[in-house]
């Protein structure tokens, strides 16, 4: 097996976003979503939801800006899947947005909490400043404010 040259490397700045996509994974947020959701769109309202939560998390970039925030980064390694920039578009947001809202925000956010206590086997009030603590209010940034 031949090593291929560093020329031939990509190198990308991911922050933290593979260590919240993991969060998501497990919270199963773009499967919850999409299944609560009604949607025909390319982009699903999943993944619309995720690119919004984690833009949220890294400094919340104008939803006209969205596009241009995630040209140049392996949406692959970031959301789970191969989007293009192109994709995240105020157009697409917002339809994904008003999706989220007709089949209910408040449903979905309750799911998504639910399938957190499950995944981490939760009883009772979570207090502390942890990681779970930013994405969850992100979360509900998102799709209750």
């Amino acid at each position: 097996m031949q090593i291929p040259s560093t020329e031939e490397w990509k190198f990308t700045d991911v922050r933290f976003f593979p260590i919240f996509r993991e969060y998501a994974k497990r919270l199963n947020i773009v499967e919850t979503i999409n299944t609560m959701v009604d949607s025909n769109m390319d982009l699903s309202p999943g993944d619309a939801a995720l690119a919004m939560i984690m833009d949220t998390l890294s400094g919340r970039t104008p939803l006209y800006r969205l596009e241009e925030a995630f040209k140049g980064l392996d949406s692959e390694l970031i959301l789970g899947v191969p989007i293009s920039p192109d994709q995240l578009n105020d157009n697409n947001l917002g339809r994904a947005m008003d999706k989220l809202f007709e089949a209910g925000t408040n449903k979905i956010f309750s799911q998504i909490s639910q399938n957190a206590i499950g995944c981490f086997k939760l009883d009772g009030p979570v207090k502390s400043q942890s990681p779970n603590r930013a994405f969850f209010l992100s979360l509900h940034t998102i799709l209750i404010i």
